[in-house]
């Protein structure tokens, strides 16, 4: 096999030149650090290479300031696709945080990763914390209804003009 021919058989991944590489949700901007996205070659420059077949294990450093959770997401693409892909990026050890996609084509691959704080993770492991310890949690459920009310409030504004649906209950027993 030539060698020009061994060359049109790799895919290229490149990251994607997003926000400096990297995508916030709008209110985390300066909270949230994404760090050392890998692999890239000459800081995303020039595209990585990958066989049909092959996985492209992302590794990156995500942190934030203070004690609150942190999600991330990696999003690939095609070239030709319009949007991108999302999975879920798994926290290992130590602010390293690693997701994965698969080559499926010969063709030309984007990546970029996306972080946000998880307010309500974050709470939810507060409150847990405080029910095992016997605390009262009265205040601490009033500011989790508050997240889940803002949480609606910045999808409507995210995503106008598209069905909310909710489930109305009623705190008190029947």
């Amino acid at each position: 096999m030539s060698r020009m021919s061994r060359k049109s058989k790799k895919a290229k991944v490149k990251q994607k030149k997003t926000n400096q590489n990297i995508i916030f949700k709008k209110t985390d901007r300066k909270r949230v650090i994404v760090e050392y996205v890998s692999p890239q070659v000459d800081g995303g420059q020039f595209p990585i290479k990958r066989v049909i077949g092959d996985k492209v294990i992302v590794t990156t450093h995500i942190f934030s300031d203070g004690h609150d959770k942190i999600q991330a997401e990696l999003l690939h693409k095609t070239e030709e696709e319009k949007t991108f892909n999302h999975s879920k990026m798994s926290y290992t050890i130590n602010d390293e945080w690693k997701g994965s996609f698969n080559i499926s084509e010969l063709k030309t691959y984007y990546y970029t990763v996306m972080a946000w704080l998880d307010r309500f993770g974050t709470w939810q492991e507060d409150i847990r914390k405080k029910v095992g310890a016997g605390q009262k949690v009265k205040v601490d459920l009033l500011i989790g209804s508050e997240i889940i009310e803002q949480t609606g409030r910045d999808f409507i504004a995210a995503f106008p003009g598209k069905a909310l649906y909710a489930v109305k209950t009623n705190p008190e027993p029947s």
